[in-house]
């Protein structure tokens, strides 16, 4: 699959892991093991379940990540 960047452009400067999970086609709670996996660009800004990802490095992951 090739990523369209010019939608991945249009995605806030930080996303939710349901966001996530929506721009990768996968469940909320597949989303949220990946959140939580090694290497995963995930910030948590107020502790707890609060997780984000940053837009410009969850491209970057998925540039990484992408097999073509």
């Amino acid at each position: 699959v090739i990523m369209d960047h010019s939608k991945l452009q249009d995605l806030p400067e930080v996303l939710r892991i349901e966001e996530v999970a929506k721009v990768l086609r996968i469940s909320r709670s597949s989303a949220y093991a990946l959140a939580h996996s090694r290497n995963f660009p995930v910030i948590n800004p107020l502790g707890g379940k609060s997780l984000r990802v940053p837009k410009d490095a969850f491209i970057k992951w998925l540039d990484n990540h992408t097999q073509y």
